[in-house]
This record gives structure tokens, sequence and C-alpha cells, in this order.
């Protein structure tokens, strides 16, 4: 069983860069609201490279933006199996892969 740490973050990130994860990532939950206008995507973290053959869950992420034409997307919370011992920089260190860049991000607070 996983027990998530999660830490409230700002990463903007262009719709480009969010579909190039999308193709990346093992796997990939999406939520539409159309109440809202919103959609929200939630990622899973590999400890291995976006390349390889399995994958080791080390966190998640989850990101959002607005329907139909936002060509913003930001990362709005990253989480890390903290039981596992996996640190927050681990789960940082697996989104920076799936990007394929380095990434700004601003932390919120942690849970």
């Amino acid at each position: 069983m996983h027990h998530w740490r999660f830490r409230e973050v700002d990463v903007p990130l262009s719709m480009e860069a969010a579909r190039h994860i999308w193709g990346r990532a093992w796997r990939i939950d999406t939520h539409v609201c159309e109440k809202l206008g919103t959609r929200r995507a939630t990622v899973v973290l590999c400890g291995e490279g976006p390349d390889a053959t399995s994958c080791t869950p080390v966190g998640w992420c989850s990101m959002r933006w607005r329907l139909p034409s936002d060509q913003q997307v930001v990362i709005d919370h990253l989480a890390w199996d903290s039981e596992r011992g996996v640190a927050e920089e681990d789960a940082w260190r697996a989104l920076v892969a799936l990007v394929g860049e380095p990434i700004t991000a601003r932390a919120r607070r942690a849970a």
C-alpha cells in the first residue's frame, strides 16, 4: 500500500509540454468538469526513465487546464510515497525526466 505525501505546487507548462508528458507516462487518469469548464489529468511518476520497460511508482502529479482553448497547463499537486522511502526530490526528478527539460516550480505547502 502506498502512503502518499503531497505538496501543492504551481508549475506552469505549455500544452505542448503537457502532451509530451502524457505521451511518455505509464498511466494517466483524466477528468472533465463540464460545469466548470476544466480538465484534470493525474500521471504516475516512475523511478525508471520514461523509456524503461517497467515502472516502479515513486509518485504522481496532477495538472489542470480550462477547456477548450487554454494553452497553459498547471501542475498543481506533486506526491511521493514516503512509506517506501521515496523523497520529494525523487518525485521531482521523475517529473523532470517526463518533461524532458528543467522546470520551474513554486511549492505552496506540504501535507
